[in-house]
């Protein structure tokens, strides 16, 4: 049990998982600040985005 752990804590921790959780939240600051786009319409804008990443966990982060 302990090393599924350790396992998840060392997919999670990896620079391009940290990079895109770090971007998820810049976009979605910004895009919370313009008016007239929502969560429905940034969902649908970056669904191509996260499938061209390819790694299904940064998918998950992202």
């Amino acid at each position: 049990m302990l090393d599924g752990m350790l396992l998840g804590l060392e997919t999670a921790f990896t620079f391009q998982n940290l990079f895109f959780a770090a971007l998820g939240c810049f976009i979605g600051t910004i895009i919370g600040m313009l008016p007239g786009l929502g969560p429905m319409s940034v969902v649908a804008i970056m669904i191509p985005v996260s499938l061209q990443i390819g790694d299904p966990s940064t998918t998950l982060i992202l």
